[in-house]
């Protein structure tokens, strides 16, 4: 049985509790690993503990690792829920300068980038479980699949029909972002107006 101290900390963060927000909360490892060989918690990755009766917060848990990492490309479009296809890896972009041995050992596609483009359209977002993570917005999140060589057509079609069915779509913050990326031939391809 968890303590209610315990208890309180895993349900701010919706049964996923990654160690280093556990410390920051107050807790130590030992208390964590004692409620995990209690069975109290399960512990799905290395670093990240799971109430028994919880969803694992997979994108919540990793970009607590990987603090730096922006979810973009197929893993942004399903967070803005701009496609169906739920990808076999995760995208996230990081700055140039950043390198980790450890990003494909977890499944982490990563993508870098220079510096002034790293922060353009981040933006946060509740994961399906409450968590809040660092994405790029809807209108970065295109223009990055747009210039994307690794995706597939169907996607792209799909996430484009979807983005102009968008209520909350801002037309005038695509063609910025555009503009400021040196992309604007991408969306003139589309040959599409944004209304």
């Amino acid at each position: 049985m968890l303590q209610t101290k315990l208890q309180k900390i895993f349900d701010k963060y919706n049964g996923t509790l990654p160690t280093k927000l556990a410390i920051k909360e107050g807790l130590t490892k030992e208390t964590l690993r004692k409620a995990y060989l209690r069975g109290d918690v399960e512990k799905p990755n290395r670093g990240v503990f799971v109430l028994p009766d919880a969803f694992f917060d997979d994108y919540f848990a990793l970009q607590t690792t990987y603090s730096k990492g922006i979810y973009s490309h197929e893993s942004a479009l399903l967070l803005h829920e701009l496609t169906t296809f739920s990808p076999f890896r995760y995208y996230m972009t990081f700055p140039k300068s950043y390198h980790t041995s450890q990003l494909e050992k977890n499944k982490i596609k990563p993508i870098y980038t220079i510096e002034p483009y790293y922060k353009l359209g981040r933006t946060e977002v509740k994961t399906w479980f409450g968590n809040i993570v660092r994405v790029y917005d809807k209108e970065r999140t295109v223009l990055d699949m747009l210039a994307s060589k690794h995706s597939s057509k169907s996607i792209i079609d799909e996430m484009w029909g979807n983005y102009l069915n968008d209520k909350d779509k801002d037309p005038q913050r695509l063609y910025a972002y555009a503009e400021k990326m040196n992309r604007q031939k991408l969306l003139v391809e589309r040959n599409q107006v944004l209304a």
